[in-house]
């Protein structure tokens, strides 16, 4: 989730952003891993499901706001 702008400066806002950047691209990198795997007949462990699940959800959360905050 990311915080509110008005309670970080903005170098803060930036790291804030990169760190979640990044995070949400190590996710990414598991998903595909994940996908690849199963197209080849490779093992997919609850660990890559829940890392997908929790990534969609954080990405809705992220980018389409909060039900509270509609």
């Amino acid at each position: 989730m990311f915080l509110p702008t008005t309670t970080l400066d903005p170098t803060m806002q930036s790291q804030e952003c990169w760190r979640k950047n990044h995070e949400i691209e190590i996710q990414i990198k598991n998903i595909a891993r994940a996908a690849f795997a199963l197209t080849k007949g490779g093992l997919v462990i609850i660990m890559h499901m829940e890392t997908a699940l929790n990534c969609a959800e954080q990405f809705d959360q992220d980018f389409h706001g909060r039900v509270s905050d509609r």
